[in-house]
């Protein structure tokens, strides 16, 4: 059922940690180009002796240039981290594939085929075939979409040979939430970053979370 991230969040990973090397250089170059500019200011002669500075200042006026440089390479970082972590769900709003068809088989309780098409449903758990709760998942599901109509929203990634994605009944309702509000099915956090299913009143799920589930919120 663990649902296996594609390499394209790494990518994004690397991409951004990149962008940050060549910011924070930039920012390391403007910093010496600054410094060199104040000592070819030095060498000219004053018109008056000047005051000596103290080393307390010039090191409190080098921490106030360095500043907003790590203070920059910080927050790209955690921007950089972010994406990385929410990549796979932004996915949905910002590219979303789509899948249109007719349920031809269902699997399990989180797992249909469209069209032929196997569709592991995001950010939901459900109990393995073979035990009370998994079979009567898969029936709760069957009963809901086999033959009918889905329209499914993919993200882009694949689990074993199913593409992952979220599904919308003819009625307008998510698939997903429904198998949540009958406690057949429970929500997993850690596929479910952005909490699209949290906070759903519905019978408390009594099946098993896997630790891939686990999230702080």
């Amino acid at each position: 059922m663990e649902q296996v991230l594609t390499s394209e969040t790494s990518w994004w990973f690397i991409a951004g940690s990149l962008g940050l090397v060549v910011a924070f250089c930039v920012s390391r170059v403007v910093i010496w180009h600054t410094k060199k500019s104040r000592e070819l200011g030095d060498n000219i002669i004053p018109l008056r002796r000047p005051r000596k500075r103290s080393g307390h200042r010039e090191r409190r006026k080098r921490a106030t240039l360095q500043f907003p440089t790590y203070a920059s390479g910080l927050g790209v970082l955690l921007f950089v981290i972010s994406i990385s972590v929410l990549w796979s769900e932004i996915r949905f709003f910002v590219f979303p594939g789509t899948l249109e068809g007719r349920v031809t088989h269902v699997r399990d309780g989180d797992t249909v085929e469209v069209d032929g098409t196997a569709v592991r449903l995001s950010g939901i758990n459900c109990d393995e075939l073979g035990t009370s709760l998994g079979e009567r998942a898969k029936s709760v599901t069957s009963n809901l979409v086999s033959g009918r109509e889905l329209i499914c929203r993919l993200n882009g990634e694949k689990t074993y040979d199913r593409v992952v994605g979220r599904c919308e009944m003819a009625d307008g309702r998510d698939l997903g939430r429904v198998l949540i509000e009958r406690g057949v099915c429970g929500r997993c956090a850690g596929f479910d970053k952005l909490r699209f299913y949290a906070g759903i009143s519905s019978i408390p799920f009594r099946g098993s979370q896997p630790d891939y589930c686990s999230w702080i919120w």
